[in-house]
């Protein structure tokens, strides 16, 4: 931490008080006094002294604030001043445990602008700081019933040297001020003890005032920003402290702002590509002010599809057949914009390789079905799991359903026989989530009209029954896949992830909650690295991380795949539905998952959760839970998945099954569906089979994919 200087003053009653507080400011800010703050996750610990909850105050549907707290009666508002926290790289989330409202930042300089939550006086609110290394810190901070404003940082920021002599000054406030109270005594620029005439403006919402002045600014001169007691907020109470903030302008005049050089080295100009094969975009842009520009400077357009992406890199499947024009925008600082073009043409893909085949459903009254996983094939037969539906196409509201296929000379289907698998005592209902390699073992959950669910493993001869313990205190839960080698079963116990050993079912083991709300554990490999998601404690899984859980399973060995990646979609939602086993040569895991609209390939280095390499495959995978699995095929490997996204106003979501085929370049292969265009590719084996649902009539199918 490095003291302040003289440059910024704190004045009471018209007398200069250099305070204690004042000669420890972390970041450039007059009012935010305290240094990073370091502590133990899942404890409550005391408050730093940059983080900042103010009063209620009357809302006004202000933009800073939340659905909730735009249309409440009073909001409270929380912030904190940069170098509150040292973790730069952290996912924080608010919440008012009162109401469950949340909202997610991220740090900026280790501190956040206001964030408006709707809440009451002795309400509480929890400060959830999510560190990248996987651990977490936790704050509880009571609503005041008053409490005086404060400044939460300026720009320019203390002791700033070479500042633009056309400049203009911004105040960021704790909570709303009244915008009568801030004038040119109150909010000034000096130099020396003489004022800069400047004009004031305050945001809509009474939290950012900016100071622009009437000329351009000396060069290489020192001026003084000074806001005074005399801002009052809402309820008139007046600031905490004087602020006062000196900066040096800069030498003389800059140059006037150059345009970004940019280009695009991929794809190649004049390039024929088949529909469905992987496309990889890169450029570059390098301004002469602001040097190489990356991240959201640079957007991508086609002159077919529209937006397409954004920074130096990443892939994509999902043009639509035609020439494009693929343009590479980059814009610096100050606006000034530079591009490159290239044209492309996008040929239609050819005919599928494979056949589809309903595998039908349980008699009775069942109507629909799907098929969640499959063994690889053994002597001509190949073992189907998953379930079959009633009517009212409730998930799993039939027994679960074992399909043994056996397949013909060629690779087809010749024949299906269906079974039920025993479910307890009490229990009428059932899902089959994953089979070994070997087809000896058959994880899910049993339920009693889908409300009480509990996870169940079926084995031996006549697929016996085995109850799996949950952990204690947790009602029921999934047992969700099954390692390949069949040792080691990931789900989840009501809301915590666990995982069990096969040879141990009554022994559960709990994998850290790294976000501290709901997690699940959706797939493990057979060296026991499993990948799921983890929610914040607000009740619903929004937002959510991707999770990489390393064996001993200890917080410290928790892989926050989104955090870790420097997620495009910031507080969005990442979840992890597949793994592979270590490969040996690099130490690396492949892991699949989606991440908002898009279906992401993470390479994963295990022993020190660092990300090797990510590729993003837009559009493809929307609303899922299981994403997709892996399994090694030939030296490369492939991954079933879907196109399109869930329709509300459908009885089908508006899915096309895919498969997505890695081995030298990622290819996408479109699989047929039955007599309509819908369906989801759900697990794909070795051999090369696919299962899944397709449509028949506009319900849901277990079907095989074959060729």
């Amino acid at each position: 931490m490095t003291p302040a200087t003289s440059s910024i003053r704190t004045k009471r009653n018209g007398g200069i008080w250099l305070s204690f507080l004042a000669l420890v400011l972390a970041a450039g800010l007059a009012t935010c006094d305290s240094g990073p703050t370091d502590l133990q996750p899942n404890t409550y610990t005391p408050e730093p002294e940059g983080l900042t909850v103010s009063d209620p105050v009357e809302a006004g549907g202000s933009p800073s604030a939340g659905a909730l707290a735009s249309s409440a009666a009073q909001v409270t508002y929380i912030s904190a001043c940069p170098g509150t926290f040292s973790d730069r790289q952290a996912t924080i989330t608010i919440t008012n445990l009162a109401t469950g409202e949340t909202r997610s930042v991220t740090p900026i300089d280790g501190g956040f602008d206001p964030v408006g939550l709707a809440a009451s006086a002795d309400d509480e609110i929890e400060i959830v700081v999510l560190h990248s290394d996987g651990s977490s810190t936790r704050y509880l901070v009571p609503v005041p019933t008053k409490k005086r404003p404060r400044v939460v940082r300026t720009l320019p920021r203390r002791d700033a040297t070479d500042i633009a002599l056309s400049v203009s000054l911004i105040v960021i406030f704790s909570e709303p001020i009244d915008a009568a109270t801030l004038t040119a005594e109150t909010f000034r620029l000096e130099l020396g003890d003489d004022p800069v005439e400047a004009t004031r403006l305050l945001s809509p919402d009474g939290l950012r005032a900016e100071l622009t002045p009437a000329e351009a600014l000396q060069p290489n001169t020192s001026y003084t920003l000074v806001v005074t007691e005399g801002v009052l907020d809402l309820d008139g109470n007046p600031l905490e402290e004087e602020v006062q903030s000196t900066f040096v302008t800069a030498q003389s005049p800059p140059p006037p702002n150059q345009p970004p050089t940019v280009t695009i080295t991929s794809p190649s100009d004049g390039a024929t590509i088949a529909q469905g094969q992987l496309i990889q975009f890169s450029g570059s842009a390098t301004d002469p002010e602001d040097g190489v520009l990356r991240g959201s400077a640079l957007l991508w357009m086609s002159s077919v599809d529209g937006y397409i992406g954004t920074d130096t890199a990443f892939s994509l499947l999902a043009l639509s057949t035609g020439d494009h024009t693929i343009t590479l925008t980059a814009a610096d600082r100050l606006s000034a914009v530079g591009s490159d073009t290239v044209a492309i043409s996008v040929t239609p893909a050819g005919p599928s390789e494979y056949t589809v085949t309903e595998l039908g459903m349980l008699q009775g009254t069942f109507t629909a079905s799907v098929a969640m996983d499959l063994a690889e094939p053994t002597g001509g037969t190949l073992l189907v799991v998953g379930m079959s539906k009633d009517i009212s196409g409730n998930f799993g509201s039939g027994p679960a359903t074992l399909w043994t296929v056996t397949l013909n000379g060629s690779g087809g289907v010749s024949g299906v026989d269906i079974a039920g698998l025993p479910v307890p005592a009490g229990f009428d209902e059932g899902v089959a989530n994953a089979i070994t390699d070997a087809g000896d073992i058959i994880v899910g959950i049993a339920g009693i009209g889908m409300e009480t669910n509990i996870p169940v493993m079926w084995s031996g001869a006549g697929w016996a029954l085995t109850e799996l313990t949950p952990l204690p205190d947790q009602q029921g839960g999934s047992a969700y896949d099954i390692s390949n080698d069949g040792t080691m079963i990931a789900g989840w116990s009501e809301r915590v992830p666990t995982l069990w050993e096969v040879s141990d079912p009554t022994s559960p083991i709990e994998l850290p909650s790294p976000l501290g709300g709901s997690s699940r554990a959706y797939a493990v490999n057979n060296e026991g690295y499993a990948v799921g998601q983890s929610a914040t404690p607000n009740g619903n899984y929004d937002p959510w991380h991707a999770i990489l859980w390393r064996p001993p399973y200890t917080a410290g060995r928790v892989c926050d795949l989104h955090s870790g990646s420097g997620w495009p979609w910031g507080v969005g939602k990442t979840q992890a539905g597949g793994i592979t086993d270590v490969n040996p040569a690099d130490g690396t895991v492949l892991v699949t998952g989606s991440g908002m609209d898009d279906a992401v390939i993470w390479q994963v280095a295990v022993a020190d959760c660092s990300i090797v390499a990510i590729t993003e495959i837009g559009n493809m995978v929307v609303q899922t839970t299981r994403v997709h699995s892996v399994r090694r095929v030939a030296g490369g490997w492939e991954s079933a998945g879907r196109h399109g996204a869930f329709n509300a106003f459908d009885i089908l979501p508006q899915y096309t099954p895919v498969l997505w085929r890695l081995n030298g370049g990622l290819v996408e292969v479109e699989l047929p569906s039955l007599t309509g265009y819908r369906g989801e590719a759900i697990e794909v084996n070795g051999a090369g089979q696919i299962i899944g649902w397709a449509e028949v009539d506009g319900t849901q199918r277990a079907a095989v994919w074959t060729k």
